[in-house]
């Protein structure tokens, strides 16, 4: 078994630490150098968690979650964003998790684009 040790941005650490629990990975080491107030919260929730599933069985309720994003889906989410659906809504939608189409919204920069 080999170790490694990784930085990971603010923005993303849900989503990794969700994709290794998915994948199984063993905590050696429950260490996390993360900065300001999120240091407590992030190292009890990694303690804490029993969560263990697959991608399967997230898929029987969000059946594109962990799925690539496309252009088309893409320019669906930035189409009904525009006209004002809320995060639980554009989930239902595209088929994915609010956390997943918030992060999207984030990185397309939405929000900034549309003054939202």
């Amino acid at each position: 078994m080999k170790q490694i040790t990784l930085t990971i941005p603010e923005d993303k650490f849900n989503f990794f630490m969700e994709l290794l629990n998915t994948l199984g990975f063993i905590w050696v080491d429950q260490t996390i150098d993360v900065s300001g107030n999120n240091k407590k919260i992030s190292t009890d929730r990694i303690t804490k968690s029993t969560n263990s599933y697959s991608v399967k069985e997230i898929r029987k309720s969000h059946e594109n979650a962990y799925a690539g994003w496309t252009k088309e889906d893409d320019e669906k989410l930035e189409l009904l964003f525009c006209k004002g659906l809320k995060t639980n809504e554009l989930a239902q939608v595209l088929k994915r998790n609010s956390g997943a189409i918030n992060s999207r919204i984030k990185k397309l920069q939405l929000r900034e684009k549309y003054n939202k």
